[in-house]
């Protein structure tokens, strides 16, 4: 038998055992690199540890992520509180019933538009009716000088006769 402690087969090849945790020291940097089948590393650690290293990747994706998303909404927070009564868009409640507000007064601002129009409408209409009233009217003095003046000629004329 070998005259090395039992546990010497769990420290990492080229180690000491002294350097085993189970020895107080501190454990070995372990990577997928200088883990190899056959070493006191099961195929399932392995198998492990690679996963990790492809969630290592993946996580650095997912940070960059959320840095991204929380830029955004810190960006829609800002406007939130500029423009409306709504502090954090956390308040979906408040959001909603202020969209809501501003969607009925919006709503009511079309119809008064609405009717303002179809008043402007009626009193175009009058207007334009009076405008041709007051043509005819004019019209209808212009004749009546004329004929006026066609009258008095002729009694002019009549007394001439006489």
């Amino acid at each position: 038998m070998s005259s090395e402690p039992a546990n010497a087969s769990a420290a990492a090849p080229g180690k000491r055992a002294a350097d085993t945790p189970e020895n107080g020291g501190t454990p070995p940097s372990v990577t997928s690199d200088t883990l190899h089948v056959g070493d006191t590393v099961t195929e399932a650690l392995l198998g492990r540890l690679i996963k990790l290293e492809k969630f290592e990747h993946k996580l650095a994706e997912v940070a960059r992520v959320y840095r991204n998303l929380n830029a955004a909404r810190k960006a829609v927070e800002v406007v939130l509180k500029k423009l409306t009564p709504v502090q954090s868009i956390a308040d979906v409640e408040e959001l909603e019933e202020f969209l809501s507000n501003l969607t009925v007064k919006s709503q009511y601002a079309g119809e008064q538009i609405g009717a303002l129009t179809e008043l402007d409408k009626g009193k175009t209409n009058v207007f334009t009716a009076l405008s041709q009233s007051i043509q005819v009217r004019l019209c209808l003095n212009t004749s009546l000088l004329i004929v006026q003046k066609v009258h008095r000629d002729c009694l002019v004329l009549s007394a001439d006769m006489d």
